[in-house]
């Protein structure tokens, strides 16, 4: 499944979603006539998704003893949203048992403690249950850093009481443009979802399209990403003719479609998951609605074509603030770590495992610089994150702006259409629409 870094042929790589907004289909328009993604571009040639740079950790002064170091992590490990999770919390404990092995952080810097993972399951990632797993890791002095929450939600309840104990928290997936408004210990190793949304109505609209169905599954996350799918589609000229919230838990999507039917927009966007996003494009296509279908990294899963079916998953292209090393290109950093991943967990490393992997990485780089770990605090780690400066990883380069978002020569967004069935790394935002 993965690729080299040869020129990606757009028509090739998306063969089938090419005449999506320009053939008319019953329960459809025409379509703009340009509205095609054979516009998209991808890799340039030779292109590597490896990352080359110079790490340096300016400001960071080492503190007190802690004699044992462990990282805490939590997520939806068990509900309806485990397969976004799992691959976080396996990729994190990948990194610390290499790092336990080689005796080192991925700089090289020399460890002289033995490091732990202690993984707390929010299942549903519901914000209620959240504070109880937060305080257990504020409890626990071993604890000098956390990767998490993976979900928006949780993460807004935890945030505070971890800025009142000062311990650092990175998640690899929570995109909640609110999270860095606080002022905590809060950092990601993705975008928001107003630069995503943006990215993604800046690919919309590089491909024709020039009427829009924009709906959201009534949660933060989903309701975030298409408002700021809406605003920019909107700002380019685009009509946005249907602007819906559908429940997340719902299951018949006929009202909605006999709405998205009159209408015959160029292009329907979910702002959500996998599940309702499979079920709506399956339910759109049995009434013989083929619009480009697009959504986020919420549906950036093998799941999404799985449960919508191969026939229904078509003219389809998602986006993602991540590099999912399963379709990375072959010899690019990812790829090295689904080899990896693969042979410890006998399973494909997919979406947020390269972020978290990457965040686990700088959490042991700071405990590392910790004389060895010996002398690791929480302020330590967190003195250590805030000057991380073009850290190398796994997705991206990494530097941080003073809030804990990503600075913009670290904001990077891929596509991933569906071909035969399975979704492809085509290259970034950018590259598409170059």
């Amino acid at each position: 499944m993965r690729k080299s870094t040869k020129v990606f042929a757009v028509l090739a790589i998306l063969a089938t979603i090419a005449a999506g907004c320009a053939k008319k289909t019953p329960g459809t328009s025409t379509g703009a006539a340009s509205c095609t993604a054979n516009k998209l571009k991808g890799f340039a040639a030779g292109a590597s998704m490896n990352h080359s740079a110079t790490f340096t950790a300016a400001g960071y002064t080492a503190q007190a003893a802690k004699p044992v170091v462990e990282l805490g992590m939590f997520g939806d490990l068990t509900g309806v949203n485990s397969a976004l999770v799992t691959p976080i919390r396996n990729a994190a404990q990948l990194a610390v048992d290499q790092a336990n092995a080689s005796g080192m952080a991925s700089d090289g810097t020399a460890l002289s403690v033995k490091l732990q993972l202690v993984v707390k399951d929010n299942k549903d990632a519901a914000a209620a249950t959240a504070p109880p797993i937060e305080q257990s890791f504020i409890d626990n002095s071993k604890v000098v850093g956390v990767i998490g929450g993976a979900f928006s939600g949780e993460t807004e309840a935890v945030g505070g009481k971890f800025a009142a104990a000062g311990l650092t928290h990175i998640s690899a997936s929570a995109t909640a443009t609110s999270i860095t408004t606080h002022g905590w210990p809060f950092f990601r190793t993705v975008v928001p979802d107003s630069v995503q949304g943006a990215k993604m109505a800046d690919v919309i609209s590089s491909l024709g399209c020039k009427k829009a169905a924009v709906i959201d599954d009534k949660e933060p996350y989903g309701k975030g990403l298409a408002d700021a799918v809406a605003a920019e589609l909107t700002a380019k000229g685009a009509t946005v003719a249907v602007r819906q919230a559908q429940d997340a838990k719902t299951t018949d999507f006929s009202t909605l479609i006999d709405t998205i039917s009159a209408q015959k927009p160029d292009i329907v966007f979910w702002g959500g998951y996998y599940g309702p996003a499979a079920l709506l494009l399956k339910q759109m296509r049995e009434r013989g609605i083929n619009s480009l279908f697009t959504c986020g990294d919420g549906c950036a899963d093998k799941q999404l074509v799985t449960l919508a079916g191969t026939t229904a998953a078509t003219n389809v292209f998602v986006t993602c603030p991540c590099t999912i090393p399963l379709f990375a290109p072959a010899g690019s950093k990812a790829a090295t770590l689904e080899t990896a991943y693969k042979a410890k967990y006998g399973i494909d490393a997919l979406i947020y495992s390269s972020e978290a992997y990457d965040a686990a990485n700088m959490f042991i780089a700071a405990i590392a610089h910790s004389g060895g770990g010996t002398s690791v605090t929480r302020k330590s780690v967190l003195d250590f994150v805030k000057a991380l400066n073009n850290f190398p990883g796994v997705s991206r380069n990494y530097t941080f702006q003073s809030n804990g978002e990503l600075a913009t020569s670290s904001q990077t967004i891929n596509v991933y259409p569906v071909k035969s069935g399975s979704l492809e790394l085509l290259g970034t935002t950018d590259q598409a629409i170059s």
